[in-house]
């Protein structure tokens, strides 16, 4: 059983001693689609930037669009909403003015 043992390290040190290929690309292939990569990235970046553009036009077109106060509020209330809707976003803080207003809205 020991020589058997031994004969089967043998071999195996003698499979393990041929040359294994390496598997990996070559410098051109790896540098092609690290380029690849990056210009995705930058693609990805400026589709999102246009997108970003496309979405504040749409907001503005729609916020000038006339005729859609479908629930007739008044002028007082749409300035508090629009108000609130800015100190949610961050835009501005709401003046002193609308803290007093009976239409507040949180």
């Amino acid at each position: 059983m020991t020589a058997s043992n031994a004969a089967l390290r043998a071999k195996l040190v003698e499979a393990g001693a041929a040359g294994r290929d390496v598997k990996s690309l070559s410098d051109e292939t790896e540098a092609a689609r690290a380029a690849a990569e990056q210009r995705k990235a930058l693609e990805k970046a400026l589709r999102g930037l246009k997108m970003a553009e496309e979405n504040a036009a749409m907001r503005a077109k729609l916020r000038r669009a006339p005729g859609r106060n479908d629930k007739s509020l008044s002028v007082e209330t749409e300035a508090v909403r629009t108000a609130v809707e800015e100190r949610r976003q961050g835009l501005t803080l709401v003046p002193p003015q609308l803290y007093l207003s009976r239409f507040w809205l949180y």
